[in-house]
């Protein structure tokens, strides 16, 4: 096996064709060529393919819950930081491996509850992190402190309005997330 080769490489390979062909075009034909190995050194890594795709989605979940936002609240306007909000999301989202990994969840997420598993736990994590930043819009004056109820819906609404933005890659939502909060705007 050609030094080098390793579970995680394997793995990686197998995301990137699958965000090309869909996971069910890419075969392990394809991925040992991508790696340069012999399509038998594959079976070093993972049993069968079955094996390669269970361990892939158990990567992804791994992969997702190490990811920071790191949404910054250095704006002068609401619309300011929600505009930064997406920004970072769509930067995120366009980078290696989380383009990847996010592409296969989107993929698979109506064939595997593990997957749709991990695609609502990253729509949770989403809401998490834009309850943070509403209670940095609150602390900035941008808008007044919703309740708590108010604030849990509101982010798991702007949560559901980020990851169609996501998964449609149209990232011209700061106007509807605007309107979100219009009614707690200062």
């Amino acid at each position: 096996m050609r030094q080098g080769v390793t579970k995680e490489k394997v793995i990686l390979s197998f995301l990137e064709i699958a965000a090309e062909k869909g996971t069910g075009g890419a075969s392990l034909s394809d991925i040992a060529s991508a790696l340069s190995i012999k399509k038998s050194s594959l079976y070093n890594h993972f049993e069968n393919r079955a094996d390669l795709v269970n361990e892939t989605t158990r990567y992804c979940a791994s992969f997702l819950q190490t990811v920071q936002f790191k949404i910054t609240a250095d704006c002068d306007s609401l619309s300011q930081l929600l505009s930064s909000a997406l920004n970072r999301y769509v930067q995120l989202f366009e980078s290696y491996p989380l383009k990847e990994i996010f592409t296969y969840i989107e993929s698979g997420k109506f064939y595997s509850e593990e997957i749709m598993a991990i695609a609502s736990a990253l729509q949770e994590k989403i809401a998490s992190e834009f309850t943070q930043l509403l209670r940095s819009a609150v602390s900035m004056g941008f808008i007044s402190s919703p309740t708590i109820e108010k604030l849990d819906i509101i982010s798991k609404t702007a949560a559901i309005i980020i990851y169609t933005a996501l998964s449609k890659k149209d990232f011209s939502q700061t106007p509807l997330l605007l309107n979100l909060l219009s009614p707690y705007t200062l």
